[in-house]
């Protein structure tokens, strides 16, 4: 399963909520809907969580799964995707550099 990550605005900022869309899709490039998907988030250089969420999947068959978070500081930060399917679990891990607000 491959995860892409989206942030909205792009570089993410901090300040407000920073919009995240998800999409998963299987090796035949085909989108598919987790049973569950999870996600926790913290700065580069510490393991300890300062947010995280639980994404239902849309009903519309989009594939696309959305969610929000906030990243307060300035820097690197860490964003951990644990997902489910079928009995398939997996996690996966981004980075996410946030820019300070022009």
């Amino acid at each position: 399963v491959t995860v892409s990550l989206q942030t909205d605005p792009y570089p993410a900022r901090p300040t407000g909520t920073v919009g995240l869309s998800f999409m998963l899709m299987n090796s035949r490039r085909v989108t598919i809907e987790p049973d569950s998907f999870s996600f926790e988030y913290g700065r580069a250089g510490s393991d300890q969580p300062v947010g995280s969420g639980v994404i239902q999947p849309m009903l519309n068959g989009s594939g696309l799964l959305m969610a929000g978070a906030q990243f307060p500081f300035v820097g690197t930060w860490w964003l951990r995707v644990t997902l489910a399917k079928d009995g398939y679990q997996d996690e996966v891990q981004f980075t996410i550099e946030v820019r300070p607000a022009q």
